[in-house]
């Protein structure tokens, strides 16, 4: 009787702990894969400049940002340390230089731009801009696979709370996410052409097995009007990778835009992974904008993988 108490005792501690290690998952993912998690900025890291374990659960401390309170970051898991260390910085010189700071982090820095991490291994602030009570910091970054972007960081102010954003990237989600499309309608001043300009690779030539390796097309539209919405397209990398992205803003005529893909690992893990790929992008491929000729939206380029 004791032995059967002892195993039903035994049993139920390993069903409450499963049952936590799945609790715990679940709210691992959540913050890693949503933008509506806030998360917590202690104000002794920053002073110190230090990186420990950031997350939800982190009680609120505020910092001072041109006499204004930065308190949370609606974007989940990312890390704004530097970002914040050198707007303090650049406060402390009256925003006369430019102040640069090498990440000091085990892994350089993260930031999770509401779709997939990006790990930089250098950040430099350019300017701080005020307009309409909001505050952007526009950033260079300078990420570990080689590639340089500027990017706004952008404080608002909500129910009294200062909250940090990455501009642009949210609010691109937030469209592709809540707006419905409008509808296609013909110009009669002209139409839109799309074709691909051009496919960069970072790191040149890019490895497999890695997910800091990304694959940036580049759109242009060479027709006589803007697209009404964003163009959507099929991106085929090899035999074993495809998806189906869509630009989010419309493109003006003569502008060139541009997406990044990040591969995921488990696609290019195996060494038939290795060599010549062919990259296949087809413009318009849900036909859902009318141009003025669709013979130009497929192109292909040749890029060797490598280990």
């Amino acid at each position: 009787m004791n032995r059967q108490k002892g195993s039903a005792i035994i049993i139920l501690s390993f069903i409450i702990i499963a049952s936590l290690a799945v609790i715990g998952t679940g709210v691992f993912l959540t913050n890693n894969r949503t933008s509506k998690n806030s998360v917590y900025i202690d104000k002794d890291q920053v002073d110190k400049g230090t990186t420990t374990k950031i997350d939800a659960t982190s009680p609120v401390n505020q910092i001072k940002l041109e006499n204004k309170q930065v308190t949370t970051s609606p974007v989940a898991n990312a890390d704004f340390i530097t970002v914040f260390n050198l707007i303090k910085q650049a406060n402390k010189e009256k925003n006369t230089t430019v102040y640069t700071q090498h990440a000091t982090q085990k892994t350089k820095g993260m930031i999770n731009s509401g779709f997939k991490p990006i790990w930089y291994s250098n950040m430099e602030l350019l300017n701080i801009k005020e307009k309409n009570n909001d505050i952007t910091a526009t950033i260079k970054v300078t990420q570990e696979n080689g590639r340089v972007e500027d990017m706004d960081i952008l404080f608002i102010k909500e129910s009294g709370v200062w909250k940090i954003a990455i501009a642009e990237q949210l609010e691109r989600m937030a469209q592709s996410l809540q707006n419905t499309p409008p509808a296609v309608t013909s110009n009669s001043t002209g139409l839109p052409d799309f074709i691909v300009t051009d496919i960069k690779t970072y790191p040149n030539p890019p490895k497999v097995n890695n997910e800091k390796t990304q694959i940036e097309v580049f759109i242009k539209n060479i027709g006589t009007a803007p697209s009404p919405k964003g163009v959507s397209f099929s991106l085929v990398i090899g035999d074993n990778s495809e998806s189906n992205p869509t630009i989010g803003d419309p493109i003006a005529v003569g502008q060139t835009v541009s997406w990044v893909e990040t591969p995921y690992r488990f696609e290019f893990q195996r060494d038939d992974q290795l060599g010549n790929k062919i990259i296949k992008v087809v413009l318009n491929n849900r036909h859902s904008i009318k141009e003025s000729s669709e013979a130009n939206n497929t192109y292909s380029q040749t890029v060797n993988f490598v280990n």
